[in-house]
């Protein structure tokens, strides 16, 4: 029984080591120890002592922390929250790695205790990265430096975010009017009532947002805008693509008070299968300079001279195309266009710089005659023959292919005007008669008038053509083939 006695005694010691000391029932201080099957030295190794207190021997231990091969940690208390390390014990380092049991915060490389907090917080190193995590085929898929910027995809991001690989935002499909873009940068809207009223709420100032808006299969489909829209082309709003299946690009950035929007008409259609060229737009073509390398006529026998011009296919839309510089660039057709003649220009442009004054595309045009103009401005984009000029306000982007298109008809008393762009007319007009009489010369890129040069463009231009009568609405659509672009042959 006193055998029992004893060990009942050390487990309740070494279950609750807050214990300081436990009786031990035996004979004598030599005796516990034989019981035990201990000697001094290793009880000594323990921090304990066999101490005789009112005539019964008991433990007393010196609160010396046991080591981990002794059963204990090695320590001497932790602070709550703390995950222990082992290196020949175990021992907190709440500095670099920690539990906040008040926050429920898990936290690396610090032990913070203020705001802001967050469920994960981890603090960088100065020479080293912050967080870096891997797919389990080892690559990295985001790295955060110790500079703060992030890498997707990469581990030397340049900048606060650095994406490798693409980047997007999903497509949300509005079913009102009423457009949150909380839900997303970019929404489409499908056009089915008479006129849709707009409502914007949930922008951002310096947020970039995208509308697409469908008109349904009858077409004709009207919006009103709300009056946070500032239209940056001139102020003016925009008038939508009426086509059926027609879809317009509407972009907007808000600078916190309004949206400054732009639109970009009749940038696509939705058909069931590609057009294809019909061979009615070979009828009446005069010239069509491809800029495939030279400004040869591919169809006529107009060869034009250039002068400083630039080919290749970094310069063109369908194969090489030309650049010029808006200095002294352009290309002289040798093409004589008459007064009180019916005619169709189209082209293909590119801006590589925003016009910051009137730019030619196609001139033959001067004090008198007055045959045919075709400009892009600074703000939108015009065409004139005769008297009256036919001006479309429009914001033009940089870096995109533009499909130009103009056509004139004569009618014996006045010329009834329609300008184009990307496929969709953007206005029209009667110019009242001719404006002189006679012909001129014509050039792509540039203009002569009074004897001078200028109006120079810059940026690309590719795949020019011209008629002797007004192309219809479905050849210039046929053209600009959704974006594609045709070229001759057709």
């Amino acid at each position: 029984m006193k055998k029992l006695g004893v060990v009942f005694s050390l487990l309740a010691f070494l279950v609750l080591p807050t214990i300081s000391s436990a009786a031990i029932v035996g004979s004598g201080e030599l005796g516990a120890q034989i019981m035990l099957g201990q000697t001094s030295a290793a009880l000594a190794a323990m921090h304990l002592a066999i101490k005789n207190v009112g005539g019964m021997p008991v433990f007393d231990w010196d609160k010396t922390p046991w080591r981990v091969d002794q059963g204990g940690t090695g320590a001497t208390s932790f602070t709550n929250g703390s995950l222990l390390f082992y290196s020949n014990g175990f021992a907190q380092d709440n500095a670099n790695l920690f539990w906040s049991t008040t926050n429920h915060s898990l936290q690396i490389g610090t032990n913070a205790s203020t705001s802001p907090i967050a469920r994960l917080m981890v603090k960088g190193t100065s020479g080293q990265a912050t967080l870096n995590l891997i797919s389990s085929s080892g690559v990295s898929q985001m790295y955060v430096a110790s500079n703060g910027n992030v890498g997707l995809g990469n581990t030397n991001p340049q900048h606060k975010l650095d994406v490798s690989g693409a980047m997007y935002s999903r497509l949300v499909a509005a079913n009102s009017g009423s457009i949150d873009w909380n839900a997303g940068n970019v929404q489409s809207l499908a056009l089915t009532a008479a006129n849709t009223t707009m409502t914007f709420a949930g922008g951002q100032a310096g947020g970039e947002y995208t509308l697409i808006l469908k008109q349904d299969g009858t077409g004709g489909r009207t919006v009103s805008w709300p009056t946070s829209i500032k239209w940056v082309a001139g102020g003016q709003t925009p008038t939508l693509t009426t086509a059926a299946k027609g879809v317009d690009i509407v972009h907007f950035v808000y600078d916190g008070t309004s949206y400054l929007g732009s639109v970009d008409i009749g940038s696509a259609t939705v058909s069931s299968s590609p057009p294809t060229s019909p061979p009615t737009l070979t009828n009446g073509l005069i010239s069509y300079w491809k800029l495939g390398g030279n400004s040869n006529d591919a169809f006529g026998t107009n060869n034009g001279t250039d002068s400083n011009i630039l080919y290749g296919t970094v310069y063109g839309k369908i194969n090489q195309g030309a650049a010029f510089d808006g200095v002294d660039s352009g290309i002289d057709t040798h093409l004589a266009m008459s007064v009180g003649q019916s005619y169709s220009v189209s082209e293909w442009m590119y801006l590589t710089v925003l016009p910051t004054s009137a730019e030619s595309l196609f001139w033959s045009w001067d004090t008198s005659p007055k045959i045919f103009a075709l400009q892009v401005t600074n703000s939108g984009l015009q065409m004139q023959t005769g008297y009256n000029p036919v001006v479309y306000p429009y914001t033009f982007f940089t870096g995109k292919w533009y499909l130009v298109t103009a056509t004139s008809n004569w009618n014996g008393g006045n010329y009834v005007n329609n300008l184009y762009l990307n496929g969709v007319n953007v206005g029209s007009n009667s110019s009242g008669g001719v404006f002189g009489s006679g012909s001129l010369d014509s050039y792509i890129g540039y203009g002569v008038y009074e004897g001078t040069s200028g109006g120079y463009f810059q940026g690309y231009i590719d795949e020019v053509g011209v008629w002797n009568r007004a192309l219809t609405p479905a050849e210039v659509s046929q053209l600009y083939n959704n974006g594609i672009g045709v070229q001759y042959p057709f």
